[in-house]
């Protein structure tokens, strides 16, 4: 299952659901979507290891807490949300969030609403235990579309695009070497196919747990 994070697929579960699992909007509007939602966690946290996106306790900061998920095929087809304990519970009309959790799964409508960080660009923070032979970065503040569909990444004094494989929410690996930097990172989008170049944004002396920050964005 492509499992795609808050920034990267950004998702709106309207409806403020009553406790007797009624939606309160129609299905008429065609930018709206039907699909089921659950949740994990303790009741009020931020999901298991700060949600599916991998951006740990970040997510329990305002303006996030309420709006952690991970959205992906399930089985048959249907679309299916998975949200912290606190998420969920704010979907309830107010002073029944125990109730409509205590319900496990319900059904919900959607749509997809464009990512949107204004006075940022996009960064990469490269992941805990990255090194010159297996190198995993994490995907930050990336306007527009904002689901990543593939990565690629390019050498020091190298032409070639290399591949990077998903790894889980919005973080890519490649494994090779030594690999040398700087890095210049190419992104493209998985719903428009738009494509981002940052050159040589990571340095030659990069380090885990850095962040390096681009230039660009998609807006």
């Amino acid at each position: 299952m492509r499992v795609l994070g808050i920034g990267f697929f950004w998702v709106v579960v309207e409806g403020l659901l009553l406790v007797s699992g009624q939606l309160q909007h129609s299905l008429s509007n065609a930018h709206w979507h039907s699909a089921t939602a659950t949740w994990y966690g303790s009741p009020d946290g931020d999901g298991s290891d700060g949600g599916a996106c991998g951006y740990g306790s970040l997510v329990d900061v305002k303006p996030f807490r309420a709006r952690v998920g991970a959205v992906g095929t399930a089985s048959g087809g249907r679309t299916h949300f998975d949200l912290s304990g606190a998420a969920f519970g704010r979907m309830a009309v107010a002073g029944n969030n125990n109730q409509l959790r205590d319900r496990g799964e319900i059904s919900v409508i959607f749509r997809r609403t464009p990512c949107k960080y204004p006075g940022k660009n996009i960064a990469f923070h490269v992941n805990e235990g990255s090194t010159d032979y297996w190198l995993s970065l994490l995907v930050e503040f990336e306007d527009g579309d904002g689901d990543v569909g593939s990565m690629h990444i390019r050498e020091a004094s190298s032409t070639e695009w290399l591949e990077m494989r998903h790894v889980w929410g919005a973080s890519w690996c490649i494994t090779g070497g030594p690999l040398k930097g700087p890095f210049s990172v190419k992104l493209t989008t998985l719903s428009t196919g738009r494509t981002l170049s940052a050159r040589e944004v990571i340095p030659r002396n990069w380090a885990p747990k850095a962040t390096y920050t681009s230039r660009l964005n998609f807006f």
